[in-house]
Protein backbone atom coordinates (compact mmCIF):
# COMPACT_ATOMS: atom_id res chain seq x y z
CA UNK A 1 0.00 0.00 0.00
CA UNK A 2 1.34 3.67 -0.39
CA UNK A 3 1.08 6.11 1.84
CA UNK A 4 0.25 8.82 0.24
CA UNK A 5 -2.68 6.75 -1.19
CA UNK A 6 -3.38 6.20 2.41
CA UNK A 7 -3.21 10.37 3.51
CA UNK A 8 -5.63 11.14 0.15
CA UNK A 9 -8.47 8.63 1.64
CA UNK A 10 -8.27 10.43 4.81
CA UNK A 11 -8.32 13.65 3.59
CA UNK A 12 -11.49 13.20 1.52
CA UNK A 13 -13.69 11.03 4.15
CA UNK A 14 -12.32 12.20 7.44
CA UNK A 15 -9.07 12.56 9.34
CA UNK A 16 -9.98 10.15 12.26
CA UNK A 17 -10.17 6.83 9.95
CA UNK A 18 -7.45 4.77 11.08
CA UNK A 19 -5.37 3.78 7.97
CA UNK A 20 -2.67 0.75 7.40
CA UNK A 21 0.31 -0.55 5.50
CA UNK A 22 -0.63 -3.99 5.69
CA UNK A 23 -3.56 -6.21 6.07
CA UNK A 24 -2.10 -7.95 9.18
CA UNK A 25 -1.38 -4.86 11.39
CA UNK A 26 -5.38 -3.99 10.20
CA UNK A 27 -6.64 -7.50 12.18
CA UNK A 28 -4.50 -7.22 14.83
CA UNK A 29 -5.72 -3.59 16.10
CA UNK A 30 -8.91 -3.57 14.55
CA UNK A 31 -12.10 -5.49 16.16
CA UNK A 32 -13.88 -6.41 12.62
CA UNK A 33 -16.98 -8.40 11.88
CA UNK A 34 -16.38 -8.68 7.91
CA UNK A 35 -13.62 -8.27 5.56
CA UNK A 36 -14.07 -7.34 2.21
CA UNK A 37 -10.54 -8.51 0.13
CA UNK A 38 -10.33 -6.79 -3.29
CA UNK A 39 -6.43 -6.78 -3.64
CA UNK A 40 -4.63 -8.85 -6.69
CA UNK A 41 -5.81 -12.10 -7.20
CA UNK A 42 -2.49 -13.69 -6.38
CA UNK A 43 -2.54 -12.10 -3.10
CA UNK A 44 -5.93 -13.68 -2.55
CA UNK A 45 -4.48 -17.12 -0.72
CA UNK A 46 -2.70 -15.70 1.66
CA UNK A 47 -5.15 -12.79 2.85
CA UNK A 48 -8.12 -15.56 2.99
CA UNK A 49 -5.95 -17.61 5.24
CA UNK A 50 -4.80 -14.12 7.66
CA UNK A 51 -8.27 -13.36 7.69
CA UNK A 52 -9.94 -16.72 8.40
CA UNK A 53 -6.93 -17.29 11.72
CA UNK A 54 -8.70 -13.39 12.93
CA UNK A 55 -10.56 -14.20 16.30
CA UNK A 56 -14.04 -12.80 15.51
CA UNK A 57 -14.37 -11.80 12.31
CA UNK A 58 -17.60 -13.31 10.83
CA UNK A 59 -18.00 -12.34 7.08
CA UNK A 60 -14.90 -12.83 4.53
CA UNK A 61 -15.75 -11.01 1.19
CA UNK A 62 -13.25 -11.71 -1.52
CA UNK A 63 -13.03 -10.32 -4.95
CA UNK A 64 -13.04 -13.09 -8.23
CA UNK A 65 -11.14 -14.61 -9.23
CA UNK A 66 -10.65 -15.87 -5.72
CA UNK A 67 -7.08 -17.71 -6.04
CA UNK A 68 -5.46 -18.44 -8.95
CA UNK A 69 -3.77 -22.15 -8.41
CA UNK A 70 -5.52 -25.35 -7.26
CA UNK A 71 -2.87 -25.80 -4.30
CA UNK A 72 -4.20 -22.53 -3.27
CA UNK A 73 -7.81 -23.35 -3.60
CA UNK A 74 -7.25 -26.94 -1.67
CA UNK A 75 -5.75 -24.47 1.08
CA UNK A 76 -8.37 -22.77 1.25
CA UNK A 77 -10.91 -25.53 1.51
CA UNK A 78 -9.09 -26.43 4.56
CA UNK A 79 -8.66 -23.26 6.30
CA UNK A 80 -12.89 -22.79 5.89
CA UNK A 81 -13.32 -26.25 7.07
CA UNK A 82 -11.72 -25.29 10.00
CA UNK A 83 -13.71 -22.43 10.47
CA UNK A 84 -17.10 -23.24 9.82
CA UNK A 85 -18.15 -20.35 12.63
CA UNK A 86 -17.21 -18.24 9.43
CA UNK A 87 -18.60 -17.31 6.23
CA UNK A 88 -17.17 -16.78 3.21
CA UNK A 89 -18.63 -15.11 0.31
CA UNK A 90 -17.04 -14.59 -3.44
CA UNK A 91 -18.00 -11.54 -5.07
CA UNK A 92 -20.16 -12.52 -7.71
CA UNK A 93 -22.11 -9.03 -8.20
CA UNK A 94 -23.62 -10.21 -11.17
CA UNK A 95 -25.83 -12.29 -9.28
CA UNK A 96 -27.50 -9.49 -8.11
CA UNK A 97 -28.36 -7.84 -11.68
CA UNK A 98 -31.91 -7.30 -11.82
CA UNK A 99 -32.15 -8.69 -15.43
CA UNK A 100 -30.63 -12.01 -13.92
CA UNK A 101 -32.77 -12.28 -11.48
CA UNK A 102 -35.80 -11.85 -13.81
CA UNK A 103 -34.13 -14.98 -15.52
CA UNK A 104 -33.95 -16.77 -12.51
CA UNK A 105 -37.27 -16.15 -10.97
CA UNK A 106 -38.66 -17.65 -14.96
CA UNK A 107 -36.79 -20.78 -14.52
CA UNK A 108 -37.50 -21.30 -11.58
CA UNK A 109 -41.29 -21.20 -12.25
CA UNK A 110 -40.69 -23.08 -15.08
CA UNK A 111 -42.60 -20.67 -17.21
CA UNK A 112 -40.95 -21.28 -20.21
CA UNK A 113 -41.00 -25.04 -19.83
CA UNK A 114 -37.13 -26.82 -19.91
CA UNK A 115 -34.22 -24.74 -20.82
CA UNK A 116 -32.29 -27.03 -23.70
CA UNK A 117 -29.72 -24.99 -24.68
CA UNK A 118 -27.94 -21.55 -23.45
CA UNK A 119 -25.45 -19.33 -25.61
CA UNK A 120 -23.43 -16.76 -23.94
CA UNK A 121 -20.76 -14.61 -25.44
CA UNK A 122 -18.39 -12.72 -23.00
CA UNK A 123 -14.84 -11.07 -23.63
CA UNK A 124 -11.58 -10.48 -21.58
CA UNK A 125 -11.17 -13.87 -21.05
CA UNK A 126 -12.53 -16.95 -18.93
CA UNK A 127 -10.42 -16.04 -16.23
CA UNK A 128 -11.60 -13.01 -14.78
CA UNK A 129 -15.04 -12.21 -16.61
CA UNK A 130 -16.11 -16.10 -17.96
CA UNK A 131 -15.99 -17.09 -14.22
CA UNK A 132 -19.08 -14.84 -13.74
CA UNK A 133 -21.01 -16.75 -16.81
CA UNK A 134 -20.25 -19.80 -14.71
CA UNK A 135 -21.18 -18.68 -11.22
CA UNK A 136 -24.82 -17.55 -12.89
CA UNK A 137 -24.61 -21.15 -14.78
CA UNK A 138 -24.30 -23.03 -11.86
CA UNK A 139 -27.23 -20.81 -9.78
CA UNK A 140 -29.42 -21.57 -12.78
CA UNK A 141 -28.78 -25.19 -13.76
CA UNK A 142 -26.88 -26.94 -10.65
CA UNK A 143 -23.37 -27.79 -9.78
CA UNK A 144 -20.54 -28.03 -13.39
CA UNK A 145 -19.53 -31.71 -13.69
CA UNK A 146 -17.79 -31.35 -16.85
CA UNK A 147 -16.62 -28.65 -19.36
CA UNK A 148 -15.22 -30.11 -23.16
CA UNK A 149 -13.92 -27.04 -25.57
CA UNK A 150 -16.36 -28.14 -28.34
CA UNK A 151 -14.31 -25.82 -31.56
CA UNK A 152 -11.86 -23.10 -31.34
CA UNK A 153 -12.32 -21.23 -34.93
CA UNK A 154 -9.77 -19.24 -36.91
CA UNK A 155 -11.50 -15.99 -35.93
CA UNK A 156 -10.80 -16.59 -32.32
CA UNK A 157 -14.81 -17.82 -31.23
CA UNK A 158 -14.06 -20.21 -28.55
CA UNK A 159 -17.51 -22.45 -28.15
CA UNK A 160 -17.75 -25.11 -24.49
CA UNK A 161 -20.06 -27.38 -23.84
CA UNK A 162 -21.31 -27.52 -20.45
CA UNK A 163 -22.55 -30.51 -18.51
CA UNK A 164 -24.49 -29.97 -14.75
CA UNK A 165 -25.51 -31.58 -12.32
CA UNK A 166 -29.05 -31.40 -14.32
CA UNK A 167 -27.89 -33.04 -17.04
CA UNK A 168 -28.97 -30.48 -19.45
CA UNK A 169 -26.34 -30.12 -21.69
CA UNK A 170 -25.39 -26.22 -21.76
CA UNK A 171 -22.95 -24.61 -24.70
CA UNK A 172 -21.02 -21.01 -24.64
CA UNK A 173 -18.84 -19.24 -26.82
CA UNK A 174 -16.16 -16.87 -26.28
CA UNK A 175 -14.89 -14.38 -28.74
CA UNK A 176 -11.33 -13.31 -28.09
CA UNK A 177 -11.00 -9.54 -28.93
CA UNK A 178 -9.06 -8.46 -32.06
CA UNK A 179 -6.04 -6.63 -30.81
CA UNK A 180 -5.65 -2.96 -32.22
CA UNK A 181 -2.78 -2.85 -34.81
CA UNK A 182 -0.14 0.16 -34.10
CA UNK A 183 1.46 1.40 -36.70
CA UNK A 184 5.05 2.43 -36.32
CA UNK A 185 4.32 6.01 -36.21
CA UNK A 186 2.36 5.77 -33.21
Amino acid sequence: LNPKSISSFKSRWGREIRGYLNFEELLKNESIDVVSICSSTASHAGLLIEAFEKDGLKVIICDKPLVETLSEIELVNKITKQHPEKSLVVNYSRRYDPSFKIVEGILQKNELGRPLRFSATFTKGLYHNGCHMFELLARLFGKLRDLTVLEVSILGVVNIGLRFATKEPVTMRKKEQKKKRRSCTE
